[in-house]
Parts: C-alpha cells; sequence; structure tokens
C-alpha cells in the first residue's frame, strides 16, 4: 500500500490547513464577510471529520495536530465575526473551540482563555449578568494559573460588566485592581487601557484631576509607543477641552505622575523611563499630546459638520412654502439621530433653531461639546441666510429612509 493510500484520511487535513493560510491573509485584506462565510462552511466539515482525524497527533504534512488546525480557523472565524458585530455567529464559533479543547483535555487556563472570548458577545447581546458569571470563573481559573496577563484583562472585562450594569463603584475598584496587577507584567498598552477604561468610570463621578491624570497617562504611554490607538486617547481628550479655544493641559507631566503613582503598585514613572523615547522628556510628550488634539478635535469637526450637511440642506429646505416631504423626512432623520447618545443634545438644539427666532438657541448651542456646536451654528447661520448650502443635499435623506 503506498503512503498516499496509508495516509489518504488526512488530507483533508492538510488541505484545511492550507485554507486556513488563505483565509488569514484574507482577513489581513479585511475582507471579513468571505472569512466567516468560509469559516462556517468548514466547521460543518470539520465536524465530520473530527473523530477520525484527531487519532492521529499530526496531520502528515508538517501542518501540526489536527486540532491545531480545526481550532485555528475557528478562532478565526471568531474574531471575523467580532469586527462585523455578528455576536451570535463568534458564539457559536467559539463553542466549537470550547468543545475541541475540553475533548482533548485541555488545560484549564487554555479553556479559560475560550470562555474569556465569549464576554464580548454576550455583553452586545444584552447577556450582561450571565457574561460577569463567567467573567468570575475566568478570574478563578486565570488565579490559579498565576496567568498575570490574563486576571489584568478579566478584570478589566469584569469593570466593562459592571458599568454596563450601573455599578460604577464596583467598575472603579474592579478597573483599578486590573491595573495594578497589569503594572505587574510588561505590557505597556494593556497598562493604558486601564487607565483609559478608569478615566471613563471615574469622570461619572469624581473630581476632574483624577481623569486627566488616567486620560493623559494613556495618551503618554501611546504616543510614545506610537500605538494605533492614541487617536482614541487624542478625542477622549478633546472632550475634557470641551469649549475651549486653547487646548492646554491642566495637569503637568509630573502632577500626572503624582496623581497615578498615588495608586498601590502603580508605577507610571517608572514605566515611562522604559518607554521608547519619541518624546525626549515625560512634558514633552504631554506638550505634544495636546497639539495633536487640537489637530484632532478640528478634524473631526470638518468631517462631522459634512456628514450633518443634508440635515443642515433639509432645515433649509423646509423652511419653504409646500415643503412638507422635506419637514417629513427631516423629522424622521432627527428623531432617529436623537437615539443616539452622541446625539440627543444636538438633535434638541436644531428643533429649537428650527422653531424660529422666537426660540432662543445661543445658550443651548454654546453648551454643546465642540462637535455639535459647530453643526448647530452652521444650522443656524443657514437658515439665516449668512451662507449657503447644498439646495439638493438633503435628497439623501430618501435614499437613508
Amino acid at each position: 500500500m503506498t503512503e498516499h493510500d496509508t495516509r489518504s484520511g488526512l488530507e483533508p487535513w492538510a488541505r484545511l490547513a492550507a485554507e486556513g493560510s488563505r483565509l488569514q491573509t484574507l482577513y489581513q485584506q479585511g475582507r471579513l464577510d468571505e472569512v466567516l462565510a468560509a469559516v462556517t462552511e468548514h466547521h460543518a466539515t470539520m465536524a465530520t471529520l473530527a473523530d477520525a482525524s484527531d487519532t492521529d497527533n499530526d496531520t502528515g504534512t508538517g501542518t501540526g495536530a489536527a486540532w491545531a488546525v480545526r481550532e485555528s480557523i475557528l478562532d478565526l472565524g471568531v474574531v471575523a465575526a467580532h469586527d462585523l458585530g455578528r455576536w451570535p455567529e463568534a458564539l457559536e464559533l467559539n463553542a466549537a473551540i470550547r468543545q475541541s479543547r475540553e475533548n482533548r483535555s485541555a488545560a484549564e487556563v487554555e479553556r479559560a482563555v475560550t470562555w474569556f472570548n465569549d464576554y464580548g458577545p454576550l455583553l452586545r447581546l444584552g447577556r450582561v449578568r450571565e457574561a460577569r458569571e463567567l467573567l468570575y470563573k475566568c478570574r478563578a481559573a486565570f488565579g490559579r494559573a498565576e496567568d498575570v496577563t490574563m486576571m489584568g484583562h478579566t478584570l478589566s472585562a469584569l469593570a466593562d460588566a459592571d458599568a454596563h450594569l450601573g455599578h460604577l463603584e464596583r467598575a472603579v475598584a474592579q478597573e483599578t485592581n486590573a491595573l495594578q496587577i497589569k503594572y505587574r507584567g510588561s505590557d505597556p498598552e494593556a497598562i493604558a487601557v486601564s487607565h483609559y477604561n478608569l478615566a471613563n468610570y471615574l469622570q461619572v463621578s469624581q473630581e476632574s484631576r483624577a481623569v486627566w491624570a488616567h486620560r493623559l497617562a494613556a495618551a503618554i504611554i501611546r504616543y510614545q509607543t506610537e500605538s494605533p490607538r492614541l487617536t482614541t486617547s487624542l478625542r477622549s481628550i478633546g472632550r475634557l477641552v470641551g469649549q475651549q479655544a486653547e487646548t492646554s493641559a491642566p495637569l503637568s507631566f509630573n502632577d500626572v505622575c503624582l496623581l497615578v503613582d498615588g495608586l498601590p503598585e502603580v508605577r507610571f514613572a517608572e514605566l515611562f523611563a522604559t518607554l521608547p523615547d519619541r518624546a525626549d522628556s515625560g512634558q514633552a510628550a504631554v506638550d505634544e499630546i495636546m497639539r495633536l488634539t487640537a489637530d484632532v478635535r478640528n478634524s473631526a469637526i470638518q468631517e462631522s459638520v459634512a456628514a450633518w450637511e443634508p440635515i443642515i440642506s433639509a432645515l433649509v429646505a423646509a423652511q419653504q412654502p409646500d415643503a412638507g416631504e422635506v419637514a417629513a423626512l427631516l423629522d424622521d432623520a432627527l428623531t432617529e439621530l436623537g437615539k443616539q447618545h452622541a446625539w440627543q443634545e444636538l438633535v434638541v438644539v436644531l428643533r429649537q433653531i428650527q422653531a424660529g427666532p422666537e426660540d432662543d438657541s445661543s445658550r443651548a448651542v454654546d453648551s454643546l461639546d465642540p462637535v455639535s456646536a459647530a453643526i448647530a451654528r452652521r444650522a443656524r447661520a443657514a437658515l439665516a441666510g449668512d451662507l449657503i448650502v447644498d439646495s439638493t443635499a438633503w435628497r439623501v435623506l430618501t435614499e437613508e429612509t
């Protein structure tokens, strides 16, 4: 009997291993729908092959064990489903990974990582308490394994779950604990995540200096390491700056160190000394972050104003005689936008502006965030005839309904 005949039962796994490499390339190209569709199809195929092939430790082609091929492909599907926001599919594929790891008696810490991957989809499907119970199970497993990295991630996830449940004090405590544990490790981005999250939770109930300190700590780490998440930090700082004409930080680098390092086990000043020296000093990093914040804020304002041009066009068109269709489209569009937290206050002000001069909206406009205020001022100027907008831009609204 030839070797080809002997190992023919393993050939499908060799082909699947090659397919896994192809799907990885597709994922890197951003072709997420194709990846997820292919993984879903292969999931069904692999289920029929699992029992026969797992008796061998290798596919016979140097590609590794069948379980490794199976779990690698399924994991890519989970990531693609996450990126697409297709949470039920993410849970389904991750369940198959969990079962695979159970079948091969994987170590508890490896199985716990798979449990952890269900937390995001569960949270976004509104199954918050279920997600929280799962995370406590993960925390126990990672604690037994003394896995500092995953323990930090799990505590951050628990803080997220608590925040969703409205337990902000508990969220602050969980994220503080996560931050302390992450400082025992060596991942600057993970530490930045906890500084950023902690600022989010503190912003609701604490004085602004602590919020600024953690916002800046996260941004400084991300600036020095050239993290792709720096823009997220800059936008959050821009929201703190608000309507101020000058984007200057109320804290110096030394202030940040004193406030942040006041937490037990947190050593921000020591961490900064180990980071790449993109800025030659901590204060230089703060100054550059604030300059970049102004740039990002101005760019965000321009992009948002352009995106709202159809609404502004509709506001102008709705003032004309026999504009019932436009007025109805405008009302529907504003109602939908008002359901989004970020635009709720702007929608209220735009309706005030639409009502006319007798409804003084000046004070309301001044209280908006910079982006919303710029949109509202442009709308008011357009209605007053002080600037001309595209009179047909509102027609886009007919395509969106």
